[in-house]
């Protein structure tokens, strides 16, 4: 459904908003804080995103692109999604220093054009877990491991073995070695190299949930890793300049709502990109209905957000299919994204990712994605006040200011195949 911006009622008209059941409400001429800042297109007008990351399997896939077809990526378009989080792995693009594998470049460019045809954006993602695939994660290739010789003992749930010595040492290399840094960086210029001149692709993700190693977290979010970011975001808009970079706090502190002291970038066009995981939801313990927590993360995230005067985004977030409450839980959470304006990728689109993918082997859909599905606006042509969407109403609200030089049409997203198949209606 398509909706060009409303105009007020008459000059000087008091800020008002319609509601339409099963439809649409627009409303304009309210004054408007000019936060949060939202991600815009080349006529100025903001963007929301809502999507998925693909895919998880891309990590155990000797090819390094997992299982997504092409009708899975068309898929995602009927469900009203409208981004991609694509997972891009360091080991998979420069299999030795220097090296880059163009047939591996070409599979990934393959889903790039599959996501343009569909329709959705492209956000690449230089994906890490655990530093590397030696320590039961993926990322970095096994010729810039230096972990000094420890051991490495696995350990359940996986996320622990982020405090064996080897994967610790293993950080501290790679964020205070000039070569290393070099080597990460050359990589990122090789993909903006490659992708600049596909229109699906709207920017790049600088590297999943970073990690401190042993330099103490405030230290490292403020310091190392603010230059970091800094420096890698400029490298990456001398080759793409119009892109935008997507950058991310520590994931140990922000994920679970405490504050991050992640500094200011300084370049342009940078867009802030958490994650948002509830521990004991994460976990599989039951959702209660207390939304204590999530607005704890809104509250942080939002003032650092505003603080940096970026977009802010989820960059990944997800609950079980089989814990109690977990629908409830991801609705509360999306409904949270729509009151602070953040658009969000959710964790995951994938059949091996066990009880978080919203698919079972089947490729049949499980119960996460009625939360999921949602009417929101993917394209506002002024400056959003506020938008919000009942699910159980289905009652869609959007307030927003005209501005003189955003052109185009506002466009709302009424997901046609769940939830509105005999068309929506607007006032």
């Amino acid at each position: 459904m398509r909706i060009d911006r409303a105009e007020p009622t008459r000059p000087g008209a008091a800020c008002w908003a319609a509601v339409a059941v099963l439809g649409v409400a627009l409303a304009t001429g309210c004054p408007s804080s000019g936060e949060p800042t939202f991600l815009t297109d080349e006529q100025g007008g903001a963007l929301i995103l809502h999507g998925v990351n693909a895919n998880n399997g891309a990590k155990y896939d000797p090819q390094r692109v997992g299982w997504t077809t092409q009708p899975d990526i068309e898929r995602l378009a009927t469900w009203g999604f409208n981004v991609v989080r694509l997972l891009v792995l360091w080991d998979g693009l420069e299999p030795a220093p220097g090296v880059y594998d163009a047939a591996y470049l070409e599979r990934v460019a393959e889903r790039v054009r599959w996501c343009a045809d569909a329709g959705l954006h492209v956000i690449l993602d230089l994906h890490q877990d655990l530093y590397a695939a030696r320590f039961g994660g993926d990322g970095a290739p096994d010729w810039a491991i230096r972990d000094d010789g420890f051991p490495f003992t696995p350990l359940e749930p996986w996320w622990l073995n982020y405090t064996q010595p080897a994967v610790i040492h293993s950080f501290d290399h790679f964020f205070q070695d000039a070569d290393l840094q070099e080597r990460y960086e050359q990589a990122w210029l090789t993909l903006a190299s490659r992708f600049r001149d596909e229109p699906a692709v709207l920017g790049y993700d600088l590297m999943n949930e970073p990690y401190p190693g042993s330099e103490p977290l405030g230290d490292f979010e403020s310091g190392t890793l603010t230059a970091f970011s800094d420096r890698l975001s400029r490298a990456i808009h001398a080759v793409d300049a119009d892109a935008w970079v997507f950058y991310e706090p520590v994931a140990f502190s922000a994920n679970m709502g405490l504050p991050s002291a992640i500094g200011l970038l300084t370049d342009e066009r940078v867009a802030y990109f958490p994650h948002f995981y509830q521990l004991d939801v994460h976990e599989g313990g039951a959702y209660s209905g207390d939304t204590s927590f999530i607005e704890l993360w809104k509250a942080n995230r939002t003032a650092e957000a505003s603080r940096q005067k970026a977009p802010l985004l989820m960059g990944e977030f997800g609950a079980s299919a089989e814990g109690a409450g977990h629908v409830d839980y991801l609705k509360d959470v999306t409904a949270m994204a729509d009151s602070a304006g953040a658009g969000w990728t959710y964790w995951s689109y994938d059949r091996e990712n066990g009880s978080f993918g919203f698919l079972d082997s089947s490729g049949a859909e499980k119960a996460q994605l009625e939360a999921l599905v949602r009417v929101y606006p993917e394209r506002i042509a002024g400056q959003p006040v506020s938008y919000s969407y009942d699910p159980d109403a289905r009652v869609f609200e959007l307030v927003f200011d005209d501005v003189a030089d955003v052109s185009g049409a506002t466009r709302i997203v009424l997901p046609a195949s769940r939830l509105y198949r005999r068309g929506g209606s607007s006032a």
